[in-house]
């Protein structure tokens, strides 16, 4: 499986680096290794005979790698009655900030040290993030707006998560 050390969102957007697969950059550029990202996360995953439910989050962290992963054509990576084609899958390896929202501010933030490794489709990153160290925690800067969100297909139709 490859690895990218860099990516950019379609139509000129952000443009997003891997911590792991890129050179370290100067401490004078922007760190664009952190992220804001879009999952589905079931709400009843600590209850284990209970039927899942998902609802959308959004979440912080850093972009350790950008996997690249070819998928050969066979017919059961296909919708009945479509002819098989290879497909190319990009996945992003991210660490997730376990974050805080400050009451007063609304900014959010947390402290080291990132949690476990957890693979998604590259597809739900909406934005880079910056961060500012201040009184001993990372405060995040999202400027990615309330419109910038992932979309579902759920039923075959494309929409919002209901």
């Amino acid at each position: 499986m490859d690895t990218w050390a860099r990516v950019q969102r379609d139509g000129g957007g952000d443009l997003m680096r891997a911590a792991k697969a890129s050179k370290p950059q100067r401490r004078q550029l922007r760190d664009n290794t952190f992220i804001k990202y879009d999952v589905l996360v079931d709400i009843h995953a600590h209850r284990r005979n209970c039927r899942p439910e998902f609802e959308s989050r959004s979440l912080y962290g850093q972009l350790q790698y950008i996997l690249v992963c070819p998928l050969p054509a066979h017919r059961k990576l296909t919708y009945p009655n479509e002819q098989p084609q290879a497909q190319t899958l990009l996945l992003a390896a991210v660490r997730q900030c376990n974050t805080t929202v400050d009451a007063k501010t609304s900014i959010p933030h947390y402290t080291d040290p990132l949690a476990a490794l957890e693979v998604i489709d590259l597809g739900s990153i909406q934005a880079v993030v910056g961060r500012i160290w201040n009184r001993k925690r990372w405060a995040i800067l999202d400027r990615s707006g309330e419109l910038a969100r992932a979309q579902y297909v759920v039923g075959g139709s494309e929409g919002d998560m209901e």
